[in-house]
C-alpha cells in the first residue's frame, strides 16, 4: 500500500502511542525509525507492521489496512467482557476449543466468513485489539505460555450500523453453532483463561511445526448471515454436546434439546388440531358432543406432555426416521426389524408402510427415553426395558442423536418466530 508523507506521520504517531504504552515493534520501514519527521520520504509502499506483544513467542504482523483501521479508532476500544473487546465500530470477541492451536485447526476457521446486510464478520487470529487490551489490563503470564495476542483467535465483526449488545451476543452464538456443525468440534466464546490447559496447549503450539499438515492454502468461504440458524438456547445446547467427551453424559446433552422443544411440539400438535376442529364452525352446531371434542382434544395434549409421549411427539413431527433406521445400533435395528417385519437393514420410503413409519417412530423415540432413564437413574433401582442403548453402543447412539437434534433445531426455524423457542 502506497503511503503519503501525511499518512506516515499518523502511523508514527499511533506506534510511537502503542510503543511507549503497550506494545514493542521491529520491522525495516522508515515510519519506524526516522525520528526527523521533515526527513521521511514524499511515498513509500508497505504492506505490514510486526509487533511483538507482551509474553507473545512469536511476532505478529498486521496489514497496514488493518492497523490503519484499527488506529483510527483505538481512542474508543474498550472491554465489554471475558470475551469481547471494541472500538465504536469493530468488534473483536475470542472464541475458544479443545483444537485451538492443533494441526492448522486455527487456519481452517479462518477459511469462513460471513457477510449480510452492513456487516462483514471475518475470523482472525492474534486479533489485535484483543492484544492491546490484554497489554494495557497487564492480562497475560509468561509462565503459563499465555501471551497477550498470540494465542488467541476472534470472530470479528465490522458492522456499519449500531449494533446492541444482544444482538451482538447472539451473532456470535448463531456463528459459533454453525462452526461447530461444520468442523464437529465445540467452538464457544472464551469465559477467560484456564492457566492449566493454557500451558499444556501452548506447549504443543510451540512444539508441533513438524507435525502440520503441508496444505495448500484455501479460499475463504462466505456465508450470508441471513441463512445461519436464527438464535436460539438450542444452538447453545447443541455445540456444548458436540463439546462432551464422556459418552453417557454427551447423550444427556443431546437430549435436553428434544426435552426443551418437546412442550413447543406438543403445543403445535394440539394447535393443529384445535384449528382444524373450529375450522368445522358454522358448518356444526356447537352442542355437547361437539364441545365434549374439545374437552378430548385438551385431555391428549395432557397426556402428550408426559415425558415418554414427549419423546414421541417430537420423533413425529420433527425428524425423518428413514435415513435414522440405518444408523440405530445392531442390537435396537433387529428389534425394530423383527417387531414390524421390515426386512432390511437400510431402508428407503419404498420399503416402508405408512403404520411401519410410526411403529418406527414411536420405537426410535421409546429407545431414547429408556436409555436416558437408564443413564439418569443408573444409580438407583433401574429396571431395564430393553430399549436401553448399551455402553458400547453409545458413540454410535450419538452420531443418531447428532443427526436427531440438528433435525429439531431445523424444526424450530420454520417456526412462525413469536412461536420457536
Amino acid at each position: 500500500m502506497k503511503i503519503d508523507k501525511e499518512l506516515q506521520i499518523k502511523i508514527r504517531g499511533w506506534i510511537d502511542y502503542l510503543s511507549e504504552n503497550f506494545i514493542d515493534l521491529s520491522g525495516d520501514s522508515e515510519i519506524l525509525y526516522e525520528e526527523d519527521y521533515d526527513k521521511l520520504p514524499d511515498e513509500i509502499e508497505i504492506d505490514d507492521i510486526c509487533f511483538s506483544f507482551p509474553d507473545d513467542q512469536e511476532h505478529y504482523y498486521i496489514s497496514i489496512e488493518d492497523f490503519i483501521s484499527y488506529m483510527t479508532e483505538i481512542e474508543s476500544l474498550r472491554r465489554e467482557d471475558d470475551s469481547i473487546v471494541r472500538t465504536d465500530h469493530i468488534i473483536q470477541a475470542v472464541i475458544s476449543s479443545g483444537r485451538m492451536g492443533y494441526a492448522n485447526f486455527d487456519d481452517k476457521l479462518q477459511t469462513v466468513a460471513f457477510k449480510g446486510e452492513g456487516i462483514d464478520v471475518s475470523i482472525v487470529k492474534s486479533p489485535f485489539l484483543v492484544g492491546v487490551m490484554n497489554a494495557k489490563e497487564g492480562k497475560y503470564e509468561e509462565d503459563f505460555g499465555l501471551g497477550a495476542c498470540e494465542p488467541y483467535t476472534a470472530i470479528e465483526i465490522r458492522p456499519s450500523r449500531d449494533l446492541d449488545d444482544k444482538t451482538i451476543n447472539e451473532l456470535i452464538e448463531r456463528i459459533c453453532f454453525y462452526l461447530t456443525d461444520k468442523f464437529g468440534v465445540e467452538i464457544y466464546p472464551w469465559e477467560g483463561p484456564d492457566i492449566s490447559e493454557l500451558y499444556d496447549r501452548m506447549d504443543e503450539y510451540y512444539n508441533e511445526d513438524e507435525e502440520k499438515d503441508e496444505e495448500e492454502e484455501e479460499e475463504t468461504n462466505v456465508i450470508d448471515i441471513d441463512r445461519l440458524p436464527s438464535y436460539s438456547p438450542l444452538l447453545r445446547m447443541f455445540r456444548q454436546a458436540k463439546g462432551v467427551g464422556d459418552s453417557e453424559i454427551q447423550f444427556l446433552q443431546y437430549y435436553k434439546i428434544l426435552e426443551y422443544v418437546s412442550p413447543l411440539v406438543a403445543k403445535s400438535v394440539a394447535y393443529d388440531r384445535l384449528n382444524r376442529r373450529l375450522d368445522l364452525l358454522p358448518s356444526v352446531d356447537r352442542d355437547a358432543k361437539y364441545l365434549d371434542s374439545i374437552l378430548v382434544i385438551a385431555k391428549k395434549y395432557d397426556t402428550d406432555m408426559r415425558d415418554d409421549s414427549l419423546a414421541i411427539a417430537v420423533i413425529e413431527n420433527c425428524v425423518d426416521v428413514i435415513p435414522l433406521f440405518g444408523l440405530l445400533p445392531e442390537k435396537q435395528r433387529k428389534t425394530i426389524k423383527h417387531n414390524l417385519n421390515i426386512q432390511k437393514d437400510s431402508i428407503t420410503d419404498a420399503d416402508v408402510t405408512d403404520e411401519q413409519i410410526r411403529g418406527l417412530q414411536k420405537q426410535i423415540a421409546m429407545i431414547l427415553y429408556a436409555t436416558r432413564n437408564s443413564i439418569v437413574h443408573a444409580k438407583s433401582n433401574y429396571i431395564a426395558t430393553g430399549n436401553e442403548i448399551s455402553q458400547s453402543d453409545l458413540p454410535a447412539g450419538n452420531e443418531m442423536m447428532e443427526i436427531i437434534t440438528r433435525s429439531i433445531i431445523n424444526w424450530n426455524q420454520r417456526q412462525p418466530e413469536g412461536f420457536r423457542s
